[in-house]
């Protein structure tokens, strides 16, 4: 499932150097078959933590926008890029 899920764009470039992208794939499934294999399961699931971290996930999501599309961010972005402080 990982080699699905980690497919490069559309040429089928992996991106990175070279052969990073098929060591990441190849790594990756190693581990998730490992995993598998052990019988080890989802500690988020498992432990009801998925509506919690999905709570948190969306607050830091929109305080993340909040900050990114404030006046002050813009404002020091327009600064840094006419090479002011």
């Amino acid at each position: 499932f990982v080699d699905v899920l980690v497919e490069g764009d559309s040429e089928g470039e992996g991106g990175g150097e070279g052969g990073d992208h098929e060591f990441l794939v190849a790594a990756a499934c190693q581990f998730a078959e490992k995993w598998v294999s052990e019988g080890r399961g989802r500690t988020i699931v498992e432990q009801g933590l998925l509506e919690q971290l999905d709570r948190v996930n969306e607050r830091e999501g929109q305080q993340l926008a909040g900050a990114m599309f404030s006046a002050k961010f813009w404002a020091a972005t327009l600064g840094r890029a006419l090479g002011r402080k």
